[in-house]
């Protein structure tokens, strides 16, 4: 095995039930009512969201009432393990996957074919069924299921940059070190005339869990984006839109607006397992490699040229045991 991957596909019924778990785990807890699988149940989208149409693009926000007028994004969460990703920070202008403000970050996640994972992608189905109730159904794109090693897949992106013209409701941030420590974004955004603005945030954690006192405390921590890696079971924050594309087309989107590694346990396995092989290999006897260097000859070897000098020269009849000619 030579990548992370190949330790997470080689090992597929294992680490399905670990997703399996942390996903059942998510739905029972605190935030139970904003994982995504919970949107595939009947009538959940209808009760629990409303929509919120503003200069062609409809957002899934939460139900407002006189308490909360304001309009909230709902925010929902799935877990998978990264299959792919292109994520900051961008140190050199090939990282881009366009040249225009559809330049974007993305993570592709998978579920490993568990009925948990499908439920959210079928979460997404039903949110999109109640956005076309505003959007007539011929004008707003399909969603459809990718698949990858023959399991489905989610992709959740996010641009780095919104037009000046969407940039006028948000308020603009900045893109920062751990995205942009060269400033190649931002001379980017600027020849485009792109903002990047709070729609177009990205977070990055990682989940840290202490045992004290027999007790698992669980903490966050920022990460670096670059940390995040293919084999990382991780759970991921998004929203879902629909924009207007031109035309009186619209697309319908997964935006990312959170990542967070909840275990890095196929890297860890991939590790030990490199380990152990180094350890077997270096327990195998070593052969014995003879080496000769300097320019001393071995005392053997020269007395054994010149055994050979004698016996060749014997044989021209020049030893020295043939008697000399005699002169006349």
């Amino acid at each position: 095995m030579n990548t992370f991957l190949d330790q997470l596909y080689a090992n597929v019924d294992q680490y399905a039930t670990i997703l399996s778990s942390v996903i059942t785990d998510a739905s029972k807890g605190k935030d139970k009512a904003r994982q995504l699988r919970k949107m595939a149940e009947p009538d959940v989208v209808r009760v629990s969201t409303e929509l919120h149409q503003q200069g062609g693009r409809v957002d899934i926000i939460y139900p407002r009432n006189l308490d909360v007028p304001e309009a909230e994004e709902m925010v929902l969460r799935t877990q998978g393990y990264v299959v792919y990703a292109q994520l900051p920070p961008i140190s050199k202008q090939s990282q881009l996957n366009r040249k225009d403000l559809h330049a974007r970050q993305f993570v592709r996640i998978s579920g490993l074919g568990i009925p948990e994972f499908l439920e959210a992608l079928q979460g997404i189905q039903a949110v999109r069924g109640c956005v076309v109730t505003q959007i007539s159904p011929s004008t707003l794109s399909t969603w459809t299921v990718n698949y990858e090693r023959g399991f489905p897949v989610l992709e959740i992106s996010n641009r780095y940059f919104s037009s000046q013209e969407e940039a006028r409701t948000s308020e603009s941030v900045e893109l920062g070190q751990h995205v942009d420590p060269m400033g190649i974004l931002a001379r980017f955004g600027q020849s485009h005339r792109g903002v990047h603005v709070v729609d177009n945030e990205v977070k990055y954690y990682e989940r840290i869990v202490q045992l004290v006192k027999d007790s698992e405390i669980v903490s966050y921590r920022h990460v670096h984006p670059g940390f995040i890696r293919p084999g990382h079971l991780v759970e991921v924050q998004l929203g879902l839109c629909a924009v207007l594309a031109g035309r009186g087309k619209h697309v319908f989107l997964t935006k990312l607006r959170a990542i967070c590694i909840l275990s890095r346990k196929v890297e860890n396995d991939f590790n030990n397992a490199a380990l152990q092989r180094l350890k077997v290999a270096s327990m195998e006897p070593l052969k014995k490699v003879k080496r000769k260097t300097g320019y001393e000859s071995d005392e053997a070897e020269v007395e054994e040229e010149e055994r050979r000098a004698r016996l060749k020269l014997s044989g021209m009849g020049l030893g020295d045991d043939e008697p000399m000619c005699s002169q006349a």
